[in-house]
């Protein structure tokens, strides 16, 4: 995975996160599922986290969209639908988080709900058969 994807995804995470202004244990789980799943970089992803406390949240999402609207339809809806996995971890999505991946996908980037709720139901069937393997 290239830098750039290592940034989206770290945007997308920052921005969720900050929606809300609370990051869970359950989220931050879900969260290194996603890195592991990805095969990003744990430390590399979370220093780039760390990094865009120094930018405005609308520097942020202007970034993010402008790097969104680069990558191919299955990677943006895959990235969409690992945060709504995010933002879901905790057993409930906060009003802000939605709002917010409302405003990427729809707005931001014209994606279809339904081809994100088919992605994520995969993401999670993958999760799950994968902790059963493990059990």
């Amino acid at each position: 995975m290239t830098m750039t994807k290592v940034s989206t995804i770290a945007k997308l995470f920052y921005l969720l996160t900050h929606a809300d202004g609370d990051v869970n244990e359950q989220e931050l789980a879900m969260v290194r599922q996603m890195i592991s799943h990805e095969r990003l970089n744990e430390n590399i992803f979370f220093q780039e986290v760390e990094r865009l406390d120094f930018l405005s949240i609308e520097e942020i999402l202007s970034d993010c969209l402008e790097e969104m609207r680069e990558e191919q339809a299955y990677d943006q809806i895959k990235y969409i639908a690992w945060m709504c996995l995010v933002a879901n971890a905790d057993g409930f999505m906060d009003q802000a988080e939605w709002q917010l991946i409302y405003n990427i996908y729809h707005k931001g980037l014209g994606i279809n709900l339904q081809d994100i709720m088919e992605k994520q139901l995969k993401l999670k069937q993958m999760l799950d058969n994968a902790m059963r393997l493990s059990a």
